[in-house]
């Protein structure tokens, strides 16, 4: 039962992972493609954000395959 429990609690963190990166994306979108401007000047941070969003769920993916 142990095992089972270790095994669901890394599989809720994974997917939860998922959908935080997942939203990470879809939330900086706006200012990734220029259509919004940031006032203070930080677009470069959110377009980091993204893009390190984007590498780690393409990780996963080749993870996952494995």
């Amino acid at each position: 039962m142990a095992r089972y429990k270790t095994r669901l609690y890394y599989k809720t963190l994974y997917n939860k992972t998922k959908e935080w990166l997942q939203g990470e994306i879809k939330n900086n979108q706006d200012i990734v493609e220029g259509k919004k401007q940031m006032s203070d000047g930080t677009d470069d941070i959110f377009v980091g954000r993204s893009e390190c969003a984007e590498s780690l769920l393409s990780q996963m993916k080749t993870w996952e395959v494995k």
